[in-house]
């Protein structure tokens, strides 16, 4: 399989999240704002507001909608119809995959790659679906505790979906918990999950990993957190390419209303910012930059101007 894309990475990144947010009541068949998505969940799911889906309040269980770009489909599609290729693939992100589900959906047989993922020493059941369309869909049931929903419940809610026209990036945008100024020579570029959005200084796919790009999103798990400038290191050391970045500068700040830091870190000729706030609830916020330390250093007040400009609605 070709190596994935950023918005691809990004999305296989995030279906390893469970939702924990405020919601709103939904009918039985809802359209999903800020997505060309239109389904049944579960009894129990209500639409949520921190990102694109479905949340069950009582257990934590969500529904998680990432919609991509259309070609990803043609790149997604080997992972969910072979099982062993399946497996590598999520175990990198803490998911067991152990079998391959096939359902019904009109006259289609719909794969769904069915697993499990150990988070906080709970066992939570996982059910990913690919959906083709103008934009490729990726759905991830979170199921808590991992047998609390019959298959056929959810064979059901998978088969319900279906998708509409597009949706613009501006208008999924106007569904994130937060908002940003994207100053030049950054412009908004894509949203993903409906819980974070990529600032980009180029068009297209940046292979060489150098060209400035800003990533801005918050957490998904409401947590605890002892230590708060060791888990911004740790989180700093997650980002691809950035695992053995070495940080040459910490400090305290103020980021999206909430006091965290700003650390800067580099890697051999490239360089990444991070900006971290915590809530009270155990929630983070969080920007980063990434580029070349040649290409971030000419830009380091544009970048500063859009952290400052982060604000959660």
């Amino acid at each position: 399989m070709k190596k994935l894309t950023w918005p691809v990475a990004i999305v296989i990144s995030i279906v390893s999240l469970i939702g924990s947010a405020t919601v709103s009541a939904a009918p039985v068949s809802v359209h999903v704002p800020g997505t060309s998505v239109t389904m049944s969940p579960p009894d129990g799911f209500v639409v949520a507001k921190q990102f694109s889906g479905f949340a069950e309040p009582k257990t934590n269980s969500s529904i998680l909608i990432a919609e991509l770009p259309k070609a990803a489909y043609v790149q997604l599609s080997p992972v969910f119809s072979n099982l062993e290729l399946a497996k590598r693939a999520l175990a990198e992100r803490g998911i067991e995959v152990t079998r391959l589900l096939q359902v019904k959906q009109g006259n289609v047989s719909r794969p769904v790659l069915v697993g499990v993922q150990k988070i906080q020493g709970t066992d939570v059941g996982k059910y990913l679906a690919l959906f083709p369309g103008d934009s490729s869909v990726m759905l991830t049931y979170n199921i808590i505790p991992a047998d609390s929903i019959t298959e056929d419940k959810l064979g059901a809610s998978i088969a319900s979906v279906s998708i509409g026209n597009a949706v613009t990036v501006r208008e999924k945008a106007e569904q994130l918990a937060f908002t940003l100024d994207a100053v030049p020579p950054f412009q908004l570029t894509d949203v993903l999950a409906g819980s974070s959005l990529v600032l980009t200084t180029f068009d297209g796919v940046d292979k060489t990993g150098k060209k400035p790009l800003i990533t801005m999103g918050h957490s998904l798990v409401a947590s605890s957190i002892r230590s708060p400038d060791l888990f911004s290191e740790q989180l700093l050391n997650s980002v691809a390419g950035y695992e053995k970045a070495v940080v040459i500068s910490t400090k305290h700040t103020t980021f999206a209303g909430l006091k965290g830091y700003r650390i800067e870190a580099v890697n051999n000729d490239r360089t990444i910012i991070q900006y971290t706030g915590f809530d009270q609830s155990g929630q983070y916020w969080r920007l980063i930059a990434t580029g070349s330390t040649e290409a971030l250093a000419k830009i380091s007040d544009e970048i500063q101007r859009v952290a400052l400009s982060v604000k959660r609605r």
